[in-house]
């Protein structure tokens, strides 16, 4: 994205752009541990109490960090053969429609995201291995917050390239 305004846009882009790395990051780990657990189930015969919690910890941590950068550089899945025989004005409003019904809808997973990790920041899951919930909690509102900045920026760039449509219209 390319878009004037200076610093803030900019630093939110490093922002995001730091948060998709920390998303990449989980990625490596729960290819470890999914190796990990092969192994030691399969050829080591002894399955670990933690493998399966922490699989599912960094899914969440894999989503919620990578789902921003994703939306920020289009990497969403869109109907290509529908969005080409529109206009370029309709293939607009209709972004904006959509990030508006993203934003709205990452308002609401924030709100009851912050509610959830403030009401599990001392929670353990209740498997054997009994490892800290909140991590997994935290991801959640923090990449629903970014998504939300990310609508924002997005509805921003869409009405000023519908603006300028308009002018050479």
């Amino acid at each position: 994205m390319d878009r004037k305004g200076g610093g803030f846009w900019h630093f939110f882009e490093e922002t995001v752009k730091l948060v998709a790395i920390c998303g990449g990051i989980v990625v490596i780990l729960l290819m470890l541990v999914t190796v990990f657990i092969v192994i030691m189930r399969y050829i080591v015969r002894q399955p670990q109490a933690w493998a399966f919690d922490i699989s599912l910890f960094l899914e969440v941590g894999l989503i919620f960090l990578g789902g921003p950068y994703i939306l920020l550089h289009d990497g969403h899945i869109r109907i290509d053969t529908v969005l080409l025989r529109l206009s370029e004005r309709t293939r607009l409003v209709m972004d904006i429609v959509a990030m508006i019904v993203i934003l709205l809808f990452s308002i609401l997973l924030t709100w009851s995201g912050v509610k959830e990790a403030l009401e599990n920041w001392g929670g353990i899951s209740n498997s054997t291995a009994m490892l800290p919930t909140f991590p997994s909690y935290v991801a959640i509102p923090v990449g629903a917050f970014l998504m939300c900045m990310v609508c924002v920026y997005k509805i921003g760039t869409y009405v000023l390239l519908l603006k300028e449509n308009g002018r050479r219209a």
